[in-house]
This record gives C-alpha cells, structure tokens and sequence, in this order.
C-alpha cells in the first residue's frame, strides 16, 4: 500500500504542477493581453489629447481657425492615425464643438471639447476709459461680479488724468486692470474679496457690432436647413419700443420708426406713452396705439415665414428708446457708422454749461441731440425680465443693448421720481451709461443725503465712463446686481472678446 500512496502521491503532485502550470500561462498570456490593450489604448487616448489640445491652441491663436478646413483628417501621429473636427453648434454665443479622435493598433479614443467665445457680457463692469466729466466711486461702491479697467485703478483723490478713481468700496469678484496704484491721500484702499491681477490689458473691439449686423443680413443655417435670422429696423431712422408678452405667455416687441427730423421723438415725456403702456410693456389701447403708427408683433412674427428668430435686432444710423418687460432672448443694437467707409462714429461730448438743443420747453444741457448725434440709446423706464432671475434661477429672459455712443436713463418724471432697474448686459463703444440733462435736472435726492438708485442688474460696458449724479443732487447712485448666469452664457451674438473659453472637455 505505501508503493500505491507513493503513486498516487507523485501523480496527485504531477497533476497539480501540471495545472498551476497551465494556469500559470493563461494568467500570463491575460496579464500580457490586458498590458497590450492598455497600452494600445494609452496611445490613442494620448494622440486625442495632443489634436485636442493643438485645436485649442490654434482657436486659442486664431479663434476664426477650423481644422476641418484645412484637412485634419486620418493624418499621421505618433504611430497612429488623428482626426480632428469642429462644429458650430450655437452662432449666436459663438459656441463650437471640437472632436479629436486617436487611433492605434485598432483602438479608438475620442475628446469632445465644448468652446464658447468669451463676450464683454461677463463682466459686471468693465471700463475702456475715463469720459471728459471723469468717474467716481465712491466708500459704498459694491460690485459683486468680474470688473476690468483699462487704466490705472487707483485709490484716492486727487488723481492724474485717466485713472479709475476710487475710495474704497467692496469688489465681490476678480478686478483686473491695466495697473494698480497704492492709495493716496489717506483714503482707502478697496476691498477685493476675488483677487486683483494688474497688467492686464482687453481690447475693444473695432467691429463690436460685426455679428449682430451679419445675424440681421445673413444669419445663419442648422442643421435641418432652417434659416434664422434678426429683424433690421429701416436705416436712418429713430425707434422708440416696448418689450411685453401677449396673452398666451410668448414675448413680444411693440415699435414705432420715426423719421430723424421728428421731433416727436425729441419728446422724453411722451415718447413712449404711459396712456398706450404699462410699465411692464401691456398695450391698453391696441387701437389707439396702431392708429399712431405703433406695430405689435410675436418676436417669431419679425421674420419671414419658414424662418427663425435668432434674437438679434438692429438700427443702422438711428437711435433706440426703450423700456418694458423682456420675454426671451435678445440683443439690440443701435450703431452710428460713416456711410462710405463703414467706420463708428463717435458722438461728441458735451460740456456741462453748453446749451445742447431745445426740447419742448427748456434747454437740454450733457447730452446730444438726435437730429444729429445717432447710436445711442434712450431708457424710458424699467427693463426687466419676465422672469427674474435673481428669483427664480431657471429664468432664460436675457437681454443685450450694444451702442455706439450714450446710454442714457432719459430725463422725463418717471425717471426723475422712482428707482430705476436696467436688467440685461450693456455694452457702448465709445461712451456709457449717463443720465440725460443731468446738469438740468431737479433734485432727486428723496431724503437729505440719498440720491435716487439706477439699479444695474446685470452688467456694463463702457467705452468710457459717464457721470450719472452730480454733487449738487441730480441723477442716480448706482447700484450694481450681477447676474451670475453671465459667467457661462450672454446674450445672442454680444460683443467678443476675442477669446474661447472652454466649457467642457469629455474623455471617450
């Protein structure tokens, strides 16, 4: 019996190196299979990096760049092969989709990259430069968003030429600027809860208003073949309007043209009438106001059939007044160029004591004319949102003003006597936002020391800074309300920056 269990023993053992053996080979043969197709895949997953990677660099570089015009296409790589692709996926934001897919040996990897064109509507102020009256801000000042200066930011008075005047005062988001000087004569220096970067230097662009005009002209195609497009108002004229909704819910624009000449338009008291309109853009007279000339259309009504809105709207050498109550996305430009070179036209400024032009029964004094000056816009009252969004954050009511020259809070006794509220973006190439007549006006101080408030929800672009108060107690204090969907999105075919930002980098 030993020999027998010594048998067995010895083949019980054979058979157990035997297996361990075989076992041993197929764990190799996975471990190597496993190391090859990691391998493999590492390979292309790192050729997709580097095409994603050179396609933001080249949009980065030349942001109008697109590698599907210039062939990135089964190219080779590191071994393998790349294929790089971009799409346009919302015009309107200048929003694009870069794919970069990697192959090697048989795998497949791919980066789907999300870029949007950084607009002016980000910030919640930002400054080219200084007007002829200078700007101020005072200890209170509080700005809870991105702010940029194109000059010196500098703290206390008195100040050189061109810089950012303040004393103190709270900035709840990043501050960049040209340069930052320490403060002066004893007053304090602000607060800058985000960060402050100086040497930083943002552009203006020449043609602000390039893609608002071409959405207006050309627009665009999707996918499907569907046209959109913007409504032009008729060139050379003055629009007054009125933003509302009809009785099923969807957003509407009320609008009258008038002739540069009119000076009806010159009117600030009854341009836009409170016995026609409610402040939130109600018609109470459909009637009445259509027999004035006054027209009511759908925002999709402002396009021809078989098209869609985009959102844009647009006066070439006019002016625009408005007020009401935003029901969807737009944005509305107002833009005075040369008629033979195309070239802005800068309003000229006026001098504090200079008698600008007669307006119904008084002198207007730091302000412009619209029978000569064109591009800038007149705020009749509120502009605010269907839906707020500082209340309900799904609100998707987003409103851009893009302006050659002044925006002002118009001088009539609604303005004169109540807050104002201006949601939206704003954006002005060679002025900002002022208050009409301001060395004109009666005091709108409603106890001793407290001015009336221009509340800014949202944000503000300056081609240079306008005065809206005076130390003798006309105009506004201003107030500044962020909105923070701002950060990610703006409204339709706003003012680039020149920039992409990335809003999203998916790995396959």
């Amino acid at each position: 019996m030993g020999g027998k269990a010594a048998l067995i023993v010895i083949a019980g053992f054979s058979s157990i190196v035997m297996l361990l053996g075989a076992n041993n080979s197929n764990i190799s043969q996975t471990v190597n299979r496993t190391f090859v197709n990691h391998y493999t895949e590492e390979i292309a997953h790192q050729i997709a990096v580097s095409g994603a990677n050179i396609a933001c660099n080249r949009f980065f570089v030349t942001p109008a760049w697109s590698p599907s015009n210039v062939g990135v296409s089964n190219a080779s790589y590191n071994g393998g092969t790349l294929d790089v692709t971009t799409q346009v996926v919302d015009a309107s934001k200048g929003r694009i989709r870069v794919v970069s897919t990697g192959r090697y040996m048989g795998m497949a990897r791919r980066i789907t990259i999300v870029m949007q064109a950084s607009t002016f509507g980000k910030f919640a102020l930002f400054v080219n430069s200084m007007g002829t009256g200078g700007a101020y801000y005072p200890s209170g000042t509080y700005i809870d968003g991105p702010v940029h200066i194109n000059v010196p930011f500098k703290s206390g008075v008195p100040d050189p030429a061109q810089t950012f005047r303040v004393d103190g005062g709270t900035y709840n988001g990043k501050v960049t600027s040209d340069l930052m000087w320490t403060a002066a004569g004893g007053k304090a220096k602000p607060n800058f809860n985000e960060g402050f970067e100086a040497n930083v230097h943002v552009t203006l662009p020449d043609e602000f208003d390039a893609k608002l005009k071409d959405a207006v002209t050309t627009g665009s195609y999707d996918q499907y073949g569907t046209h959109s497009l913007g409504f032009k108002f008729t060139d050379n004229k003055n629009v007054a309007c009125v933003f509302g909704s009809n009785s099923s819910g969807e957003g509407t624009i009320t609008y009258k043209e008038y002739a540069l000449n009119d000076s009806a338009f010159h009117n600030t008291k009854d341009r836009i009438p409170t016995s026609l309109f409610t402040a939130n853009g109600t018609c109470t007279d459909p009637t009445a106001a259509a027999a004035a000339g006054w027209v009511t259309k759908r925002f999709p009504e402002l396009v021809a059939s078989g098209k869609n809105f985009n959102g844009a709207l647009y006066l070439k050498n006019g002016n625009i007044a408005m007020r009401g109550e935003v029901n969807g996305k737009i944005t509305v430009g107002a833009v005075h160029v040369n008629t033979s070179t195309g070239v802005p036209v800068a309003a000229p400024a006026v001098a504090s004591g200079t008698k600008a032009y007669w307006n119904v029964n008084r002198w207007e004094y730091h302000s412009v004319s619209p029978h000569t000056s064109y591009g800038n816009v007149w705020l009749d009252g509120d502009i605010t949102y269907k839906t707020d969004p500082f209340v309900d954050a799904s609100s998707d009511d987003m409103l851009g003003v893009v302006a050659t020259n002044y925006i002002f809070a118009s001088d009539n006794p609604r303005n004169n006597t109540t807050k104002l509220i201006t949601s939206g973006s704003y954006f002005s190439k060679f002025k900002g936002a002022t208050t009409e007549n301001l060395y004109n006006l009666p005091n709108m101080k409603i106890d001793a020391g407290t001015l009336l408030n221009w509340e800014y929800k949202g944000g503000w672009t300056e081609g240079a800074a306008q005065l809206t108060t005076t130390t003798s107690g006309r105009g506004y204090d201003q107030i500044y309300k962020y909105d923070k969907r701002l950060l990610k999105d703006s409204p339709p075919f706003y003012p680039a920056t020149g920039a992409l930002s990335i809003l999203s980098w998916l790995e396959e």
